[in-house]
């Protein structure tokens, strides 16, 4: 489970791998999450998803604490889209497991 702190600049990496090799993201155009039933892109929300720093390792790095309008909870079926120009609905990478809270 990732922990997501409100509008704290914490960050966490996943590298998208298929059949055990390194997925190319170099013509990656968006990223995007649903978390509790609502896409949270990186058309809207572009610094709170890096996929350009490594393309060639399959890195993309989420700061979602940016997001002011990710709800707090929990959600163990938050969705991985991912798009570039050959397809444009969007490529599902299953599902990370994702925990919003405020520290006070």
């Amino acid at each position: 489970m990732y922990t997501v702190y409100k509008g704290r600049d914490n960050t966490f990496t996943v590298q998208l791998l298929e059949d055990e090799e390194i997925k190319q993201l170099t013509g990656v155009s968006s990223v995007s999450i649903i978390y509790k039933g609502t896409e949270y892109s990186s058309d809207v929300y572009g610094g709170s998803f890096d996929f350009s720093s490594n393309p060639s390792l399959g890195y993309i790095t989420f700061k979602l604490g940016n997001i002011p309008a990710l709800p707090e909870g929990r959600d163990s079926r938050t969705e991985l889209i991912v798009y570039d120009p050959s397809n444009t609905n969007g490529v599902y990478w299953g599902y990370m497991s994702l925990k919003v809270t405020t520290l006070s």
